[in-house]
């Protein structure tokens, strides 16, 4: 336990498969049920703006491991913008189930945790890593071609295409991330149009909770929901009134998925929260 009262954090620096060298931090209960493993959003990093420590913290009393990291061209972590692609973020996903697995064991019950754009890496360890036991998405995006491709309707998206300043931006990028110094790579846009994650989704046998915004104008709930009323395992929440990040729902949403996460982690099949 720390000064603060928080739980102890150990530090680790992880090389992915491609070379990008991550910061990552392991909190570990006594003898702990599970571990959650935190994939944070586009343009923040492993605190996503107080959400994981608070997470961690819960988590770790009711006996849960947690590793939260920065991705690539995030916090601490290697990488540049300009390089940032959903097959890098997944890299990063690996290599931090990687460093579970070898200070935890590879037994351990692993529930992924995608919020915003870290959807695509959370939903790719569920589908890979052999303890995966479940899946939680905060307003995680699920489909990248409905939610950012030329045709999204979504209204943040629509922004950062009206923003775009060819011959001022970098000239590999393709469209602004408003309020922030990150841009979506030109390569990036391209990758999303063959993009694998709503099939890795609609593949998975474990248990998968959803907790979304219904004001949420930065990420569309459509595809998740489509899909849950097609497979028994997806249960999908809205948070009425809430925004993408749903700030005054937090403290509900955390004890939610923690304690979903542990019934998730005993093997209770499409438990409900």
């Amino acid at each position: 336990m720390s000064t603060d009262g928080s739980p102890a954090e150990r530090s680790h620096r992880v090389t992915t498969a491609d070379g990008v060298e991550l910061q990552a931090w392991l909190a570990t209960p006594a003898n702990p049920r599970g571990v959650l493993l935190l994939c944070h959003g586009l343009t923040t990093d492993a605190s996503e703006h107080g959400a994981f420590p608070a997470l961690r913290n819960h988590a770790v009393k009711r006996g849960l491991a947690v590793a939260r990291f920065d991705f690539r061209a995030h916090g601490r972590s290697g990488g540049s913008n300009e390089d940032l692609r959903i097959a890098g973020e997944r890299a990063d996903a690996d290599a931090v189930a990687q460093l579970i697995e070898a200070e935890l064991g590879h037994d351990i019950p692993l529930i992924s945790l995608g919020l915003s754009f870290g959807g695509a890496a959370a939903i790719h360890t569920a589908a890979t890593a052999p303890s995966s036991a479940g899946l939680v998405l905060w307003y995680a995006v699920v489909d990248y071609e409905v939610n950012f491709g030329e045709g999204s309707t979504v209204d943040a998206t629509r922004l950062f295409r009206a923003a775009a300043r060819p011959g001022e931006d970098p000239p590999w990028a393709a469209m602004p991330v408003l309020g922030t110094d990150y841009y979506f790579p030109k390569a990036l846009l391209e990758e999303i149009r063959t993009d694998t994650t709503p099939a890795q989704l609609r593949a998975l046998e474990i248990p998968v909770l959803g907790y979304y915004g219904s004001r949420d104008t930065f990420v569309d709930v459509r595809p998740l929901q489509t899909l849950a009323a097609e497979r028994a395992n997806i249960d999908v929440r809205l948070a009425w009134g809430a925004g993408h990040g749903f700030l005054l729902w937090r403290s509900w949403a955390i004890r939610r998925t923690v304690t979903w996460a542990l019934r998730a982690a005993e093997g209770g099949a499409y438990a409900k929260p």
